[in-house]
């Protein structure tokens, strides 16, 4: 099994803990002051076609310093925003303060 090519110059963010009524448009205005945003792709339940609380951000930068502090741990509606990176296989470990996620 082949995994898909990345560019190595971006970063992917895992958002959790999401408000239901999340969408793509609303975090890609969030995120867009922090740097170009390649993609966002926001999971959602399968009966109700709302945000199910996780979202994948591809950002065009190495290190998302600058959006990885400003969303980890601020809130948006009603909701604190847990955000980290994913590493090379799929794995998030990083949280903005530089914690290892268990």
């Amino acid at each position: 099994m082949t995994r898909p090519h990345r560019n190595r110059n971006t970063a992917k963010l895992i958002l959790r803990n999401l408000a239901p009524d999340m969408t793509a448009g609303t975090l890609d205005a969030l995120l867009a002051r922090h740097g170009d945003v390649r993609s966002v792709k926001v999971m959602t339940d399968i009966m109700t076609g709302r945000c199910s609380g996780v979202a994948y951000i591809v950002l065009d930068e190495l290190v998302p310093g600058s959006a990885l502090a400003a969303l980890d741990g601020s809130s948006h509606g009603g909701r604190i925003i847990q955000a980290s990176v994913e590493r090379k296989w799929g794995r998030s470990i990083w949280h903005a303060d530089s914690k290892p996620v268990e």
